[in-house]
């Protein structure tokens, strides 16, 4: 199931679990969390052949057009900074395909999930380039439905708890969310 189908399936109920996603203040009383399973730094990238030199949000101001997933957490950071060179996709996956087709000079992803949306845009890694800013950090967590009973939500944290004593955790963290 598509990412943005899952959140709106576990935002509207029905006993659904969404793996993984951004703990903000924004969606806190939105669901029930589990976790953390990891920390995640997001960056503005660029393409490699790009002669912009970006080291600050200043830099990243003024250039024309920074493409971004709309209502995702980059999304509101920036709009919160005033940013007015935002163009929003709906997906996060449209905004490397966008980079690369010369629709925009800068983009915002997690350093874990620019891999996955880098192999699912069928564009090479080395293509693209992270840039010295870093935007902030996420938390990522497990999001369960308001419906599910907090004795359901007290279990997935003892079981996440038991699994991240145990050496498979770095394998699992490994395999489903870092690159």
């Amino acid at each position: 199931m598509p990412w943005a189908r899952g959140y709106r399936a576990t935002l509207a109920g029905g006993s659904s679990v969404l793996f993984s996603i951004a703990r903000t203040a924004h969606r806190e009383q939105l669901f029930h969390w589990v976790g953390p399973l990891a920390t995640e730094k997001v960056y503005l990238y660029q393409r490699k052949e790009s002669n912009l030199q970006i080291d600050s949000l200043d830099q990243a101001r003024n250039v024309a057009t920074i493409i971004t997933t709309r209502d995702f957490p980059e999304h509101q950071y920036l709009q919160q900074l005033a940013f007015n060179n935002l163009h929003l996709t709906s997906k996060a996956v449209d905004n490397f395909r966008m980079l690369m087709g010369y629709r925009g000079e800068l983009t915002v992803s997690g350093e874990y999930t620019v891999g996955f949306l880098l192999r699912k845009a069928g564009i090479p890694r080395e293509k693209i380039a992270r840039t010295n800013v870093m935007l902030f950090e996420n938390v990522i967590y497990i999001a369960l439905s308001k419906d599910i009973p907090l004795t359901e939500v007290a279990r997935w944290q003892k079981a996440l708890d038991r699994i991240k004593l145990s050496s498979n955790y770095v394998n699992i963290i490994n395999k489903y969310i870092t690159d």
